[in-house]
């Protein structure tokens, strides 16, 4: 459910902290951030190809689940199956798809490339078109399913508190939990990246077996936007509950897929923007 304190994610530093009218040298812990470069080989045995998809600020920890989730959320990755190894090295991790025709024919570099020219912590920005804004979500969730309680979205922060192991070390990342539609807590992942901490989160699912999410909630730290919506549609999870705000596009894309989109879950309220049909109270 929760997921083991990494110790290679948490970085000792020497501050000066200034507290009862006092100011003193301390030890601090912080959130490792590093740069790692995610290398794809595909094709048949006899002519493997690589191609560099992209370089992505990651915090260490879930690196074999991160990588399928961010490979299955761009479409380049179909099935368990279809994933040969996962070679973690020094900011590097090489993912090999598998020999078979079906592992790889689905791909399209040239358009992957212009989805992928931008950085993992900004998203779309920077897009030198807006050929890469489209997607064809691999699962569609369920119409006007699950039900959700609003008593049930209200807890749901809480619940999380006890599982953000990284977070209460350091207090600074973000995490991605998956609820099941009575709230129980099923996994929870985290990193410096609201997109990483996502993608960890759908590859476990991924690796497990367990997608399409169409059962399940999606509850998210920050803020949310496009290209959040476009990953939990990839899996097909049907309400995604956010502490912060949703961008306009991402509320016209959770319209698109028929998701229910919820913000501003704190203190006890919350926005509906999208999907309103699956809250309802409880008898």
């Amino acid at each position: 459910m929760g997921q083991e304190l990494d110790q290679a994610a948490v970085s000792s530093q020497k501050i000066w902290r200034y507290e009862g009218n006092k100011l003193q040298a301390v030890n601090d812990q912080l959130t490792v951030e590093e740069p790692v470069e995610l290398i794809l080989l595909y094709g048949p045995a006899t002519n493997r190809k690589r191609f560099r998809v992209s370089v992505n600020l990651l915090t260490p920890g879930d690196e074999r689940a991160w990588a399928a989730g961010f490979l299955f959320c761009e479409g380049m990755l179909g099935r368990p199956e279809h994933l040969e190894s996962v070679e973690i090295g020094e900011n590097q991790i090489v993912v090999s798809l598998a020999t078979s025709q079906e592992a790889w024919q689905h791909l399209d570099l040239d358009r992957s490339a212009r989805r992928l020219a931008a950085t993992a912590s900004c998203g779309f920005c920077g897009k030198e078109n807006l050929d890469g804004m489209s997607w064809e979500p691999a699962y569609f969730p369920r119409k006007d399913y699950p039900r959700i309680a609003p008593e049930m979205l209200i807890k749901l922060s809480a619940k999380l508190d006890k599982s953000q192991e990284i977070f209460a070390c350091t207090g600074g990342l973000h995490a991605a939990g998956l609820f099941s539609p009575k709230g129980k807590l099923m996994m929870v992942r985290e990193d410096i990246g609201r997109h990483n901490a996502l993608d960890k989160l759908i590859g476990e699912a991924f690796l497990q077996g367990l997608l399409p999410l169409r059962e399940h909630v999606l509850w998210l730290s920050g803020r949310i936007g496009f290209e959040l919506v476009q990953k939990a549609s990839m899996a097909g999870i049907p309400l995604v509950a956010a502490v912060g705000a949703p961008s306009s596009l991402a509320v016209k894309s959770a319209e698109i897929c028929d998701m229910t989109l919820v913000g501003f879950l704190r203190n006890g309220q919350f926005n509906c923007y999208s999907g309103f049909s699956r809250i309802q109270a409880e008898d």
